[in-house]
């Protein structure tokens, strides 16, 4: 984890802003998400569900942006991608609706990283156009939310082996803890999220993969993704 999440949140973050009521406001802080649509057309209510994504997860990072001049050619990141130049000052997560296995929602991952932070710079987000239309617009914006967060390295970027405190510095605290034949994470404001959605137990449950929550504890079931791996997260 690195310090500019608010609060030592991983799993506990991704569970409070699934269950979050209400609209979305625009975010406060200093912060902010830029999506650039791509591929197939997107109807307004989806786009409307991307863009609050934007806006909660947003308003999780406690750090600005780092303003950053980039000249990337085109499919750097991924094939497909367009060429990135000229100085950036929000994150900027290119949202490409395109076919994808008829089982699988959507896919994220960072693209490159600032030096020092680690902060991702840009990244990429794919949403299946197959069903698209007919998902209600509260499960488009729980996979956004979800696929954001991997974006910004939440499953994508960590490892156990190298977590970063919230001080920023390296420490010998680990927020994993096994019962069993299961993974926990038990930092303690993630811990606290959990419970107040109606968690119990001393920990959040994690899949084998480390990257996300157990499949009985989340909306739907979450494909694993190793862990420190920058290959994308997904939903199934």
């Amino acid at each position: 984890m690195k310090a500019w999440w608010r609060g030592g949140v991983v799993a506990g973050v991704l569970a409070a802003l699934l269950g979050a009521g209400g609209a979305g406001a625009a975010s406060t802080g200093p912060f902010g998400i830029e999506v650039r649509f791509l591929g197939a057309p997107l109807g307004a209510a989806p786009r409307s569900a991307v863009n609050e994504a934007a806006r909660r997860v947003s308003a999780l990072i406690a750090s600005p942006f780092e303003p950053v001049r980039v000249n990337v050619p085109a499919g750097e990141c991924d094939r497909g991608l367009p060429a990135l130049r000229g100085r950036l000052t929000r994150l900027v997560v290119f949202v490409r609706v395109k076919r994808l296995d008829d089982d699988l929602y959507a896919t994220g991952m960072p693209c490159d990283l600032h030096d020092g932070s680690f902060l991702p710079i840009y990244g990429v987000v794919d949403l299946n156009s197959s069903g698209l239309s007919d998902l209600p617009r509260t499960d488009v914006l729980d996979t956004m939310i979800h696929e954001f967060l991997h974006v910004l390295g939440v499953g994508t970027l960590w490892e156990r082996d190298a977590r970063v405190s919230l001080s920023g510095e390296q420490d010998e605290r680990v927020f994993l803890r096994r019962q069993g034949k299961i993974t926990l994470y038990v930092a303690p404001r993630a811990v606290a999220a959990f419970r107040a959605l109606g968690g119990q137990g001393a920990g959040i449950p994690l899949d084998p993969d480390l990257g996300h929550w157990a499949g009985g504890s989340c909306v739907r079931r979450c494909c694993p993704v190793r862990p420190g791996s920058t290959r994308g997260g997904s939903i199934r």
